[in-house]
Formats: structure tokens, C-alpha cells, sequence
């Protein structure tokens, strides 16, 4: 395999370890919000991640449902993760070659 197909797939690897980091990282603020809400058993909840909404929760008879709303923070949200893992990954990979030629 030469040079060039060795860096896209580790780029392309780099982006899908952010993407699922971002995707377990509100899944988990999710969860904890849904538990928060039935818990304090309110009408209307919005679970936000740093101060953007990410999940509105309405309750209709005992369970609640989601609005969808704000798919678009969430997308956005896992692109962030994804640039935070492909900067940490030049920043390390910059740092190891380093660290070895000397």
C-alpha cells in the first residue's frame, strides 16, 4: 500500500472515531436527561450539551416522546467532535515522529 492510501484510511479512520465519540458522548447526555426528566416527572424538557439544545422530551399520557427538533445541533455537535479528533491526531502524530527521530 503506498503513502497516499495509508493516510486517507487513516484520515477516514480519524473521522469515524470522532463521529462515533460525538454519537456516544450525547447518547450518553440523552440518557442521563431522560432519566432526569421521568425522575422529575415534568411536561416538557430540553436536554442541552454546553448550552445547545439537543433533545426536546414532551410528555404525553405517562411516557415521553421526542420532538426532533434539533437534529441539526446534534449533527453538528459530532462534526466538532470529528475536527477535535482529526487536530488531536495531526498534534500526537506530529509529537510521535518527533519523539522517535531523536
Amino acid at each position: 500500500m503506498g503513502p497516499t492510501i495509508k493516510s486517507g484510511l487513516k484520515m477516514i479512520l480519524t473521522l469515524l472515531v470522532g463521529l462515533l465519540a460525538g454519537m456516544a458522548v450525547l447518547s450518553i447526555k440523552i440518557w442521563f436527561g431522560i432519566q432526569a426528566a421521568y425522575k422529575a416527572q415534568l411536561a416538557q424538557s430540553t436536554i442541552s450539551f454546553f448550552g445547545l439544545p439537543i433533545y426536546r422530551l414532551i410528555k404525553l399520557g405517562s411516557s415521553y416522546h421526542e420532538t426532533g427538533d434539533y437534529g441539526t445541533n446534534r449533527g453538528w455537535i459530532c462534526f466538532g467532535f470529528m475536527l477535535l479528533t482529526v487536530f488531536l491526531q495531526y498534534i500526537l502524530g506530529n509529537w510521535w515522529r518527533n519523539r522517535r527521530l531523536k
